[in-house]
């Protein structure tokens, strides 16, 4: 009996101490244990663990092939905090409504697998994934900590990017080509390398510098947008489809593309941002490309074939050549300038769109097509020795960089306003008319073949240059002085304006007009044409350049000649004259009559041939100045005209000249000499006295000579001395 229940007993106790073992059991021995770095793990069979993988103390890395599926119906860890990297050739996490969290950097090599229901969280390790990588039903990979990061390395043909929100790294290396299974978004450091990426979902980068291999598309309805402050780059673009788009979005930094295939998204497409986006090599493009507040710059060629590329505030820069043979080029504001560093050309297709006040500037040759040019707009040529592109401007035309040359091949028209900036001299050949409707100014020659036209009373001429040629203004000239071949040069109705129905200047620099003189004409050609209802009467401003003076006296020069004859234009008022210093020098001609002038005629200026009246009581010698209404005593280059009742007397001891003397009906007349001595020698124009009353007087031992003129008496002359006509 005792022996029965002591057998009893026994057996109780050991079977309660099994419980205790299974239960210890349960509870701590279900963990996968890595026990030292020289523990290794091959084959290609399963492990299933219901506890941990645990590797504590073991600092070297550790592969375990073949499966491991963590199946555990509690939260479970991989490796322990630390200690050495675990590399998985499948691995499926399997914890069903619970967190399966590594502890340590992990890599699949094959395939990861999270279950419906289960989260695996990778903390703040490296998760690599060298092949497949699948949530199932609910399953998550939890990359919500910014320390994490997540490679994607697949050496296979293809890889898909889980779509995750990844708060830390992403790495997308090794040769297979990557795509995204859905949304994804980095905030933490982004690269991409190896095989092509296909951006097939939208994708958003907002760490500061990003980098990309070859995207070979974004998807039509997709955006790669790239939100950091940073530089990034992306080597190639492929392409872009439909409405896919790569947005430079950030606050700053520069997108930089170093090659585009080709984009053809018809909307969305490529947009610079604040930051501007380069594009370093060849560049194809079918699509649209928009710039912001960076510039768009392309630095190699380009081959625009469909599309539009619009500039932004940072301006669009072309600094190889340009080969527009379809879609647009366009800009709507001034500071959304085009700048053509290469040459361009739109012969082949495509235009050129300017609109609003749009501009464009052109440092190379152009070969024009269609340019669309708003009324606002402004073309800027700045290269060297630069031809201008043959058509119409409807806007503003700006020539600076260098030497200039347009040849029109028809009327051509300015719309706005041409400057010429400072060694932008510019020559304008072909048989046809230059219309400018608005202003013109000079910083530099602009010389013309045919003329420049103004039919707008507003035109006008500013600037330190001049127009070399012909200047037309084809609206009536009102009582406004309006500017001709220069700012000085002016031409200003004075009576009857309606009856002056346009006006020409024909400037000649530095050429001899009819009958010049050197040392006493100015060395430049002015010819004068006009069209008239009526008569009429001008006031007319010319100018000349310090050089074309010659040893003339700028103090008395005048307008001598009209046509052929040595007359005044003038037959009422005086001139007015400022000198020449390192600008132009001005004479004005005002009261022209239009019985004075002949359509055609030359305007020179010349030295001599003044007209000097005697005009006072008080000063009545010839040697005074005060004598003479000219305020000079006359010389042998003017003629001389006693024309009042105050007699003129050349003293004794002087000698006198004029070119012509004519001695008026109504004076007291001419005398020579006092009664010793006294000359007067006459010019071609000779001596006329009209004056029967005391006329001509030649005292005793005083002389007149006449050389090559005529002595003409329509009155009386009294001679003691000698007259000579030679």
């Amino acid at each position: 009996m005792k022996s029965l229940l002591g057998n009893t007993f026994a057996s109780r106790s050991m079977y309660a101490l099994l419980i205790i073992t299974l239960v210890t059991i349960t509870a701590f021995g279900q963990n996968l244990v890595v026990g030292n770095s020289s523990a290794t793990f091959s084959g290609a069979g399963t492990y299933s663990v219901k506890g941990n993988i645990t590797n504590g103390g073991v600092a070297s890395a550790t592969t375990i092939n073949g499966t491991v599926t963590m199946s555990g119906a509690a939260a479970q860890t991989i490796g322990t905090a630390t200690n050495g990297a675990l590399t998985f050739g499948i691995l499926n996490v399997n914890t069903t409504s619970n967190t399966t969290t590594a502890a340590v950097s992990t890599t699949v090599s094959t395939a990861l697998s999270v279950g419906n229901g289960t989260t695996y969280d990778i903390g703040a390790t490296t998760l690599t994934l060298g092949g497949t990588s699948t949530l199932n039903g609910s399953g998550v990979l939890n990359v919500s900590s910014g320390s994490n990061s997540v490679v994607y390395n697949s050496a296979g043909a293809s890889q898909a990017v889980l779509g995750l929100t990844y708060a830390g790294a992403l790495t997308l290396s090794g040769a297979s080509t990557k795509s995204l299974s859905s949304t994804t978004s980095v905030a933490g450091a982004f690269s991409h390398s190896g095989g092509a990426l296909t951006v097939g979902q939208n994708l958003t980068i907002s760490s500061a510098s990003p980098s990309f291999g070859i995207i070979t598309n974004v998807a039509t309805g997709m955006a790669l947008t790239l939100s950091g402050t940073g530089a990034k780059t992306i080597g190639t673009v492929t392409n872009i489809t439909g409405s896919g788009a790569i947005a430079n979005s950030g606050a700053s930094g520069l997108l930089t593309i170093s090659t585009l295939t080709d984009n053809n998204s018809t909307s969305n497409g490529i947009t610079g941002g604040a930051g501007g986006v380069t594009f370093t090599n060849v560049a194809t493009n079918h699509g649209v490309i928009t710039g912001g507040a960076g510039a768009v710059t392309f630095s190699n060629t380009l081959a625009q074939a469909g599309g539009t590329i619009t500039a932004g505030a940072g301006t669009a820069v072309f600094s190889g050549a340009v080969t527009q043979t379809a879609g647009s080029i366009a800009s709507a504001a001034l500071a959304n300038l085009l700048k053509f560093s290469g040459s361009y050309s739109n012969a082949g297709g495509g235009t050129l769109d300017l609109t609003a006040t749009g501009a464009a500037e052109f440092d190379n040759t152009v070969t024009a097509g269609i340019f669309n040019l708003a009324g606002g707009s402004t073309v800027t040529y700045g290269g060297a020795a630069q031809a201008i592109a043959d058509m119409g401007y409807a806007g503003n035309m700006i020539l600076t960089g260098g030497t200039k040359t347009w040849t029109l091949g028809a009327v051509r028209t300015i719309g706005g306003n041409l400057t010429l900036q400072s060694s932008s001299a510019t020559t304008l050949s072909g048989a046809n008319a230059l219309n400018v409707t608005g202003n013109v100014a000079l910083s530099s020659n602009l010389t013309v073949a045919n003329a420049v036209v103004f039919a707008n009373t507003t035109s006008a001429v500013s600037g330190t240059g001049e127009i070399i040629g012909t200047v037309t203004r084809t609206h009536s000239l009102g009582a406004a002085a309006y500017t001709f071949n220069d700012a000085s040069t002016t031409v200003q109705a004075t009576t009857t304006p309606a009856n002056l129905n346009s006006f020409s200047l024909t400037v000649t620099p530095s050429s001899n007009p009819n009958g010049y003189s050197a040392g006493h004409s100015i060395n430049r050609k002015i010819v004068q044409s006009y069209t008239n209802s009526s008569t009429f009467t001008v006031d007319i401003k010319l100018a000349y350049l310090s050089g074309e003076i010659g040893g003339a006296n700028e103090s008395r020069l005048r307008d001598f000649q009209n046509g052929i004859s040595k007359a005044d234009v003038l037959t009422t008022g005086t001139y007015t004259r400022v000198a020449a210093g390192a600008g132009f020098g001005t004479i004005d001609l005002p009261g022209i009559a239009s019985t004075n002038i002949t359509s055609g005629q030359e305007l020179a200026l010349d030295d001599r041939f003044y007209t000097f009246n005697s005009f006072s009581a008080v000063h009545t010698t010839w040697n005074d100045a005060a004598s003479w209404d000219q305020g000079v005593v006359p010389t042998q280059y003017d003629d001389v005209v006693i024309a009042n009742t105050f007699p003129i007397t050349v003293p004794d001891a002087i000698t006198a000249s004029a070119l012509s003397v004519t001695i008026n009906p109504t004076t007291t007349g001419l005398t020579v000499g006092g009664g010793t001595s006294g000359v007067l020698n006459v010019g071609t124009g000779g001596l006329t006295n009209n004056s029967a009353g005391t006329g001509l007087t030649v005292n005793a031992s005083a002389q007149v000579s006449i050389v090559g003129g005529s002595l003409t008496n329509n009155g009386a002359v009294t001679n003691n001395g000698t007259i000579t006509v030679q």
